[in-house]
């Protein structure tokens, strides 16, 4: 009976604006995918009713998250097995539309949204892959493809080389 060979593992980061999809494209992949597991991510914004520490996020000030990068206490810094996904919304039009249907917030905290959103867009080219979505199942396919890319990579298969002799010995 064979066993099933060791993988080295992958750091999937999804970013994007709020309102995007990241949260709901992240649950959708933990759902489908047995050997996901979900990193609390660390943020410097304010918390929304209803987050628990530790649970949503890792709520810290900006000083006190800067010295964490700083220490490299943060996954981003794992060279060579970070696989970065940007979400871009298919407008901006769509995306205010779903940030002013996702709860009760003011006009000001809606605008205020909108230009931090422009922001991070910005950074799109940053990232490895950068996904729009404009269609839910249709993203989260196009990153469970991307994801399922990453695992099967030659680094990220130490046993290969023994695997491949083995085959050319039969």
């Amino acid at each position: 009976m064979t066993t099933q060979p060791t993988r080295r593992g992958v750091c999937l980061v999804l970013a994007s604006a709020p309102g995007v999809g990241k949260t709901s494209v992240s649950r959708a992949l933990l759902e489908m995918e047995p050997d996901l597991s979900l990193s609390i991510s660390a943020t410097t914004r304010a918390r929304r009713p209803g987050e628990q520490e530790g649970v949503h996020y890792f709520f810290k000030a900006e000083a006190e998250f800067d010295a964490m990068a700083g220490r490299g206490e943060l996954l981003e810094k794992l060279p060579g097995d970070v696989v970065g996904i940007c979400l871009l919304p298919p407008s901006m039009a769509e995306l205010e539309r779903r940030l002013r249907g996702r709860a009760q917030e003011s006009e000001a905290e809606i605008a205020r949204r909108l230009v931090a959103a422009r922001d991070e867009i910005a950074h799109w080219s940053d990232f490895d892959h950068v996904v729009v979505n404009r269609d839910f199942d249709r993203t989260v396919a196009e990153v469970r493809a991307i994801l399922h890319a990453a695992r099967s990579t030659r680094v990220r298969q130490p046993w290969l080389p023994d695997f491949v002799a083995e085959l050319l010995k039969s």
